[in-house]
């Protein structure tokens, strides 16, 4: 080859080079993480399990709600969020229904199993859960939870649910003194099947759900894994 060309065709391929973007990630100088105060109400291990009755059905009908999966993640500077927010820990957690005639899937491929889906949303120092349902007879109920927690009487946000109250709730696996009793009334519940209350409580999860369509469900077993 012709030693001019070389000359030429070597600081071009330089030059080339030099123009390809390059995406520096850089380490996060420190990570925003949940309370554990917010997280003790939902963000539980792979592996735990709730058992609920459905009150009043005769004879008994029972939903067995799995979390089979529960992760934490954190974007750095420079990589790609999809929008999320970096140098902020984010969870999420999955939970499957056992009962697929009040909690249907939607898809054949996953055996018409009904799926829930929690993940957390952060603004400074406020942190909120939001929940979404694969279910097709059911809304999403969308932020469930905050923290820190308003005083009773105070909607989460302008969509709510409300706060009604902190006291105690006793459901038939027993009696619980940290939990949180919330309303929902933003949907029509004229229109289809949402969660229109329910209570919260620390360290077990839902105690008790009341729905638009189907009933009251009540907490009748649980195990959570350590």
């Amino acid at each position: 080859m012709n030693k001019h060309i070389l000359l030429l065709i070597v600081p071009f391929t330089t030059l080339l080079g030099g123009c390809k973007k390059q995406t520096v990630m850089e380490e996060c100088p420190q990570v925003a993480e949940a309370p554990q105060e917010f997280l003790n109400y939902w963000f539980f291990p792979e592996g735990s399990y709730w058992v609920y009755r459905q009150r009043g059905s005769a004879p008994a009908v029972y939903d067995t709600v799995r979390a089979f999966a529960a992760k934490t993640r954190v974007f750095k500077p420079g990589q790609a969020t999809y929008g999320l927010p970096t140098c902020v820990a984010l969870y999420e957690a999955n939970f499957s229904h056992s009962n697929r005639t009040f909690f249907r899937g939607l898809s054949s491929l996953q055996n018409f199993m009904g799926f829930e889906n929690i993940s957390s949303l952060n603004s400074g120092s406020a942190w909120g859960g939001q929940q979404t349902t694969n279910a097709g007879n059911l809304y999403s109920p969308g932020l469930f939870f905050a923290y820190p927690l308003p005083p009773p009487g105070t909607m989460l946000s302008p969509d709510g649910p409300l706060l009604l109250d902190t006291a105690a709730v006793t459901v038939p696996v027993g009696r619980f003194a940290r939990s949180r009793h919330f309303a929902v009334f933003f949907r029509d519940s004229t229109v289809g099947n949402y969660l229109r209350r329910f209570q919260l409580s620390r360290g077990v999860g839902y105690t008790r759900l009341v729905y638009t369509g189907i009933g009251t469900w009540e907490l009748v077993a649980y195990k959570i894994n350590r």
